[in-house]
């Protein structure tokens, strides 16, 4: 007897569809709201529809959800809406505009932003102790002169 053999074995990744902010979350302009196939949910106030039938955020706000009742046969309609509000505590600094680079773009660069007053956090110096493990600590000065020593030891060799 022989074993049989399966045309079926291929599979591809998940499309990773469905609602991405929920009712009451905030949402910046340009944020997806919905990724969809076709128009499940439809686009309300304050949100429009990508080509890929996408719905994102035209606003700052937060998200909220309503249903309409189309007509009798049909049932009732999902829309998403973004009502607008500033958020007080944004989680994430908007990037900075583009600029241009002065040489490579001179006639771009009088338009270019000016510098922010972001800070940048340092990492703080560590203090590294010397052990005591059969070697001198050799200062700077030290250094040079045992370095220009051992230069001269092979001049003369």
């Amino acid at each position: 007897m022989s074993a049989g053999s399966t045309n079926n074995t291929k599979d591809s990744a998940g499309r990773r569809l469905g609602v991405k902010k929920l009712g009451g979350n905030e949402v910046f302009p340009g944020d997806i709201l919905v990724r969809q196939r076709g128009m499940k949910w439809h686009a309300g106030e304050n949100t429009f529809v990508g080509k890929d039938h996408t719905i994102h955020s035209k606003v700052e706000g937060s998200v909220y959800f309503t249903s309409i009742q189309q007509n009798f046969h049909r049932g009732k309609r999902a829309v998403i809406h973004v009502r607008a509000e500033s958020i007080p505590n944004r989680y994430i600094i908007p990037p900075r505009p583009h600029n241009y680079h002065p040489e490579l773009f001179p006639h771009l660069a009088p338009f270019n932003c000016p510098p922010t007053n972001y800070t940048w956090f340092k990492k703080k110096e560590s203090k590294k102790v010397a052990k005591a493990s059969g070697f001198r600590v050799v200062t700077e000065g030290e250094r040079e002169q045992v370095d220009c020593e051992k230069v001269r030891e092979r001049r003369e060799s």
